[in-house]
Formats: structure tokens, C-alpha cells, sequence
């Protein structure tokens, strides 16, 4: 969710603000929030055999508001990187 919620800001789809709610509220039920352990280098080659892959494309669920997510194939894959960058 903290990876959806980062590139879903980064896409312009939710506020700072809205990010930093997410945030908050993933670290008031203590989930583990930490991306350092994935590398989107090693993890690209998995990411690309998803079953979220519909004809060739990667689709994503993504917030387009704070507890509305959307499917979407349309994004920068370069904000897939950032996502999992701290």
C-alpha cells in the first residue's frame, strides 16, 4: 500500500497530504513500511510476469483519492522505480 500510495502521488492522482494520511495511518497500525530490502532492478523481472499484465501492459492499482483505488495501465514507469525508492 505505501508503494500504490507513493506512485499514486507521484502520478498526480492524490496530494502530499493525502500521501502523508496514508502514511500515517500504515504507522499507526504498525505495518512494516520499509522498501530497502527491494531493488526495482531485481524485481523488474518479476514485476513484468505478473498476472496484472493484460496485453503486454502492467496495470496498477492506484488511489485516485483516499479510499478510492482505480486500475490503470497509465502511468510513468518511471514512478514505478520511485515507488520503491525511500
Amino acid at each position: 500500500m505505501r508503494i500504490a500510495s507513493k506512485i499514486s502521488y507521484l502520478e498526480n492522482l492524490i496530494s502530499e497530504k493525502e500521501y502523508e494520511e496514508v502514511i500515517a495511518l500504515l504507522q499507526k497500525y504498525e505495518f512494516d513500511l520499509s522498501v530497502d530490502q527491494y531493488k526495482y532492478r531485481e524485481l523488474k523481472p518479476y514485476i513484468f510476469r505478473d498476472k496484472k499484465i493484460k496485453a503486454g501492459k502492467l496495470n496498477l492499482i492506484l488511489l485516485n483519492k483516499l479510499s478510492n483505488a482505480v486500475v490503470t495501465n497509465a502511468f510513468d514507469a518511471k514512478n514505478l522505480q520511485k515507488g520503491l525508492q525511500d
